[in-house]
């Protein structure tokens, strides 16, 4: 591949970074707020984002990474048990 063609890629490559940026703070912030209006869809939205494992492994990570509260670390035990045990349910 030639330089040109690397340069005009990586260019590329930045623009479709740069849109799913402000896509994600775009529904971020949609969200943020329709999750204030109502607590029903925040508790179902958080529900859906815990039981996709990948998210769920993701934000128990961070949690052990920065030092959680054991309070929500404990929250984040019970949720990857359940999750586990529905995983076993489906089997």
């Amino acid at each position: 591949m030639s330089d040109k063609t690397e340069t005009k890629l990586n260019g590329i490559l930045e623009d479709i970074f740069q849109k799913i940026e402000y896509i994600g703070k775009t529904q971020l912030m949609i969200v943020s707020w329709i999750a204030k209006q109502d607590s029903d869809f925040q508790m179902q939205f958080i529900a859906q984002s815990l039981a996709n494992d990948e998210i769920r492994n993701g934000f128990t990570e961070f949690l052990d990474e920065f030092d959680a509260p054991d309070k929500l670390r404990t929250f984040m035990m019970e949720i990857n048990e359940i999750a586990r045990k529905a995983s076993k349910e489906e089997e």
